[in-house]
């Protein structure tokens, strides 16, 4: 036990070494009369084999860099894709006139590369945000010193869905217009009517099939009269599923409108506007979309009364209901949604960046949901923070052993200990300690 872990025995587990797989090994007979029949099949099959390898090498460089997302060294290495498009999900943050984020979307082409879901996700819904504790998930969007949005938000996202996110694009109205300008008016079918507000400027909408061009679209995403928030989040998953069948039905016409951009998979229909940074990846995304039929979906939330009079309505994440819809949204993804491990991160150090780093490493196969300093309580009834020399993952159970040594090694480091005091909403503890570091 180390002396800066007061309260927790070691547990009784050992670890294992890496297991060494056995070299392979091919043995052939050779056949006298038929050896240089064999030798030839040999070289043809050989050249088959270097080619099929350079065409694989060259179209996982493409679909890597689409990601936007290197993996850091000592990450968990799930970030790795695989399949034929194997593109990891795109996280866009939609905002409007004002400047407000409407709408954070989670597009997730299947590895087919036909169909896949869009996930909407309202700008007020409370969340734990990667780092900053448990907040409006908007506040993600915000850099800290050690922290840049796009890794923020990524990091977020991947905590509270329990998938990999590849990488995350933020775009206000006029990019938006300008992407929508690719495909001209979408059409989207409204169940009431849109109107604004007495003496305000903007447009009518529905009911019904209702058109919306790209000159539209601020007005469209922004205005909340046609029922609240609820309605306008699915009136925003209504434009991106009218914009993927705009892209669908007229793909035929525009087969030689093609982006050959790097992370747009060399030959694709456009489908976006290209005056937008990332157009080449969204129309990527949105390309894959369209060759199924996308699930578009609000993500599961129960809208609660605004804090203060004026204020913009929170939402409290219905984890139980989403993962119902979690295995429909993103089938090619291997991790289980339920029973994900609760853990509690505590910086041990008091060094900058080292609980949103340890968080980064162990999602999404846990689900971080405290935060805080490591502090013990002294025998004078003070409080000691930090200190901690090693990193220590602290187990409540002995059923979590496994999950424990996962997170261990994703980590790339830490000791397995056990305590006897029960661990109440979290199943483990991990103490982030000086032999951590950042960018090892």
């Amino acid at each position: 036990m180390y002396p800066n872990s007061p309260g927790h025995d070691p547990a009784p587990y050992g670890n294992t070494g890496p297991v060494v797989l056995p070299k392979g090994t091919l043995g052939m007979r050779s056949w006298r009369r038929e050896r240089q029949k064999r030798q030839r099949r040999n070289r043809r099959l050989a050249g088959l084999l270097i080619v099929s390898l350079v065409v694989a090498g060259s179209f996982f460089v493409v679909r890597f860099h689409s990601t936007g997302r290197t993996p850091k060294r000592g990450h968990h290495g799930l970030h790795r894709t695989t399949g034929r498009s194997g593109i990891l999900p795109l996280a866009m943050a939609v905002s409007d006139q004002s400047g407000d984020v409407q709408a954070i979307l989670v597009i997730a082409p299947y590895f087919s590369g036909r169909g896949g879901s869009v996930l909407v996700i309202p700008p007020n819904l409370l969340t734990m945000v990667v780092p900053g504790g448990p907040q409006e998930i908007t506040n993600a969007l915000e850099s800290t010193p050690n922290s840049p949005a796009s890794e923020k938000l990524i990091a977020t996202l991947e905590n509270l869905l329990g998938i990999q996110v590849g990488s995350s694009i933020s775009v206000n109205y006029l990019g938006l217009e300008s992407l929508l300008d690719g495909v001209g008016p979408v059409t989207v079918n409204l169940p009431t009517q849109i109107t604004p507000a007495q003496g305000s400027p903007g447009e009518s909408f529905g009911p019904g099939p209702t058109s919306v061009a790209p000159s539209q679209v601020g007005d469209f995403i922004s205005d909340t009269s046609g029922g609240g928030s609820v309605e306008q989040l699915a009136r925003i998953g209504q434009l991106f599923n009218g914009w993927v069948n705009a892209i669908r039905t007229q793909g035929s016409s525009r087969q030689n409108t093609t982006s050959s951009q790097p992370g747009s998979g060399g030959s694709t229909t456009t489908g976006v506007g290209s005056q937008v940074p990332g157009a080449g990846m969204v129309a990527k995304y949105l390309d894959d979309l369209a060759k199924g039929t996308p699930e578009i979906e609000v993500i599961p939330a129960t809208e609660m009364a605004a804090p203060t009079q004026g204020a913009p309505q929170e939402f409290q994440f219905d984890q139980a209901q989403y993962e119902t819809l979690a295995p429909g949204l993103y089938p090619d993804q291997a991790f289980t949604y339920r029973n994900r491990p609760k853990v509690q991160l505590l910086n041990g150090t008091g060094a900058l960046g080292v609980d949103e780093q340890g968080i980064l490493r162990i999602v999404p196969y846990a689900q971080v949901t405290l935060t805080g300093n490591a502090c013990t309580t002294q025998s004078s009834g003070q409080q000691a923070c930090f200190g901690y020399n090693h990193t220590e993952i602290i187990t409540y159970d002995k059923t979590g052993v496994q999950d424990a040594a996962k997170v261990q090694r994703m980590l790339g480091l830490g000791t397995i200990l056990h305590s006897y005091n029960p661990g109440g909403i979290v199943d483990m503890t991990v103490i982030i300690g000086a032999d951590f570091h950042v960018n090892g």
